[in-house]
């Protein structure tokens, strides 16, 4: 087991604390495992089914297709985890602490995605003939751009011309485009800022009084998600009428069940809990007497809850994963807490290298799978769309490793050891400001000849 060490400059004055943890192998192919199921269910639903509706989807499509909702589950628990697994000594303890906590996040997620979202973006402007010097004037790409730009877009539930901001650059005409798995990312920001306010209490946290939080925050979350799915027709009255249209009535219920901070914010803290098990001396023995059989089970369940059971679940299918996040979190701490067959199995080289990869799985999955995969696979049978898609799959592994050690790893390494040093949190800052001014000066003009034209 490799150690991995983590170290900052110490303000004056301040506490000073060792800061080295063991590296968990089993993360790596955890992290794998939950970019593959959202993977997989896209790609099913993109090359196989061709975006059929989900309520013409046979049993087993509707079960594959029904995946990512617990790839996301265990993404947002396992972020939690990590998170306070290599942070609790360093986040809290002073301006410094913080500071080196959001350069590493930020690099860790903001190059690929300003890559990406630089893409699509250029493919919109080309599309509404900003490009070329005639634009159409009828779609507002300026508006929500600070909004993308700063990961705030899922943070509320914001209608921006008719639709959800998180959604805006989704969808023109028939030209799908990535940005649709950016509102994670979004919601996966505003856990990284909340993070530093809980750090210090939860690491204080042992025995009874954390078997309790985590107890209450796993009933919280069921509640909430239990609570919202077998709600969604009032809920869907009453946001239609907070938001003036019907379908923005549904969008609200949708966010309020997939993309809402409120809900995954629980997961995170799931994560984080199980973590804090993993790290108290007192509680490491969990399980330990029967750890094969402990490890198996869970995993069993979660399994069996998420395929077998979606066919039971009735108007809890849409949440069966966010439902299961407690017990996800249980897998994440026995996976990584004992030496069983499946943590030596989730440690092994190909996990670990795709779980590092998962990332670039995660955003770039979209080009191999929607554009290259599902275009050619459309005039096929059934069979033969099974075999493209497979293909798509290898495809996407190879594209993000590849991503990963050519683009991702090397911006990572590069602002983690210049952003203090040249100062980038001011030049960042400065250009978001300039950068929201002209946006809402252009969207101000692109809304008012569009009503001129109109």
């Amino acid at each position: 087991m490799s150690a991995q060490a983590l170290s900052y400059p110490i303000e004056p004055g301040a506490r000073v604390v060792a800061l080295v943890q063991p590296h968990l192998r089993a993360l790596d192919g955890i992290r794998f495992v939950a970019a593959f199921l959202v993977l997989a269910g896209h790609g099913y639903w993109y090359v196989v089914c061709q975006q059929t509706g989900r309520e013409q989807l046979d049993p087993v499509s509707h079960v594959i297709v029904g995946l990512p909702g617990l790839g996301m589950t265990l993404f947002f628990v396992l972020s939690g985890f990590v998170i306070h697994y290599n942070y609790h000594s360093s986040v809290g303890l002073g301006r410094t602490g913080n500071f080196d906590f959001f350069v590493a996040r930020f690099s860790r997620l903001y190059p690929l995605f300003l890559a990406v979202f630089a893409v699509e973006f250029s493919r919109l402007l080309w599309l509404q003939g900003d490009a070329n010097g005639a634009p159409h004037n009828d779609f507002d790409l300026f508006g929500p751009l600070p909004f993308f730009l700063s990961f705030t877009q899922t943070w509320l539930f914001i209608p921006y011309d008719g639709k959800p901001l998180y959604e805006h650059y989704g969808l023109i005409g028939s030209h799908v485009q990535a940005t649709g798995a950016m509102w994670s990312l979004s919601t996966e920001a505003l856990l990284y800022l909340l993070y530093p306010f809980i750090s210090g209490w939860l690491s204080r946290r042992r025995g009874r009084s954390l078997a309790t939080v985590a107890a209450t925050v796993a009933a919280g979350v069921a509640l909430y998600y239990a609570g919202g799915a077998c709600s969604t027709w009032p809920l869907q009255i009453w946001g239609a009428r907070l938001y003036g249209s019907v379908e923005l009535g549904q969008k609200f219920t949708d966010w309020l069940l997939s993309y809402s901070p409120i809900g995954r914010f629980g997961e995170f803290l799931l994560g984080a809990a199980a973590a804090q098990f993993h790290l108290a001396p007192r509680t490491r023995g969990i399980f330990a007497r029967r750890p094969e059989l402990a490890t198996a089970a869970v995993t069993v369940a979660v399994l069996a809850w998420n395929t077998a059971g979606r066919g039971v679940l009735g108007p809890l299918a849409g949440v069966g994963g966010s439902l299961s996040a407690g017990a996800v979190a249980c897998f994440i701490l026995l996976a990584t807490l004992h030496r069983t067959r499946i943590s030596r199995v989730l440690g092994s080289q190909l996990l670990v290298k795709g779980g590092e990869a998962s990332y670039s799985l995660y955003l770039l999955h979209f080009y191999t799978m929607h554009e290259w995969a599902a275009t050619n696979a459309a005039e096929l049978e059934i069979p033969e769309r099974v075999i493209v898609c497979v293909i798509g799959i290898a495809m996407s592994v190879m594209l993000a490793r590849g991503s990963y050690l050519w683009f991702e790893r090397p911006a990572q390494r590069w602002l983690r050891g210049n952003f203090a040093r040249l100062r980038l949190h001011v030049v960042i800052s400065q250009a978001f400001i300039v950068t929201t001014l002209f946006c809402i000066v252009t969207a101000l003009h692109i809304h008012a000849v569009g009503r001129i034209a109109g």
